[in-house]
């Protein structure tokens, strides 16, 4: 009788330490989960950070880009005043080598080309009712020989409020070629099949520069 009130005790005690075994180890499956949660948040807020900062360095170096031209502009700008005269009447001819169906204007506009989820800057070194050649300071990920490409055109406007305040011209362009330039990456595209109103407001582009939109 003593040995099985010894027995009985013993088991006792054992599946005590049992339970206090198990419910030590829910507590650590609390903890490591609590950990896990904290770690994931902690993965979260680095690749947030991380997407912030390489946004931030692709924006530097547009406005390098942007600030450079504006150098340039405003150091030409006061010989090209002196120097300009308008013709209502003067229509663009082509040059003896010029092999471009249509005239280009060699003018400066911000462009935004959809990159996944977001909008990588550049510049435009000329555009023409059939396409544009654009400048960006880092080479543009996505962009392949063939492929199509979303553009956001920022055009040019009497006032900075209108300019603000606009609607971009939205349009697709072929990716024609691509070549590393002397201050970035320099890109040829050609319009995709563009709307009345998309060539409407291209034209309207070349009027505010007062140029011809075509040869005639």
């Amino acid at each position: 009788m003593e040995r099985a009130e010894q027995a009985s005790d013993a088991i006792s005690s054992l599946v005590q330490d049992i339970d206090n075994n198990v419910a030590a180890a829910h507590q650590i499956s609390d903890v490591s989960g609590e950990q896990m949660s904290r770690l994931e948040t902690l993965r979260s807020q680095l690749d947030t950070l991380l997407d912030t900062l390489s946004e931030n360095s692709l924006k530097v170096h547009t406005t390098g880009a942007i600030s450079l031209d504006l150098y340039r502009v405003t150091e030409n700008l006061r010989d090209i005043m002196k120097q300009f005269q308008f013709d209502p009447n003067w229509t663009a001819k082509p040059a003896d080598n010029e092999s471009r169906r249509v005239p280009r204007v060699s003018k400066n506009m911000l462009v935004q080309v959809r990159e996944g989820e977001r909008l990588r800057d550049a510049i435009t070194v000329d555009f023409s009712m059939t396409g544009l050649q654009l400048r960006t300071p880092l080479p543009l990920a996505d962009a392949k020989v063939g492929s199509l490409l979303k553009l956001q055109m920022q055009l040019p406007h009497d006032s900075i409020e209108q300019y603000t305040r606009q609607d971009p011209l939205e349009i697709q362009a072929k990716l024609l070629w691509e070549r590393a330039g002397k201050e970035g990456q320099l890109y040829g595209m050609e319009f995709s099949r563009p709307s009345p109103e998309q060539q409407e407001r291209l034209r309207q582009c070349f009027a505010f520069y007062s140029q011809s939109p075509s040869y005639r």
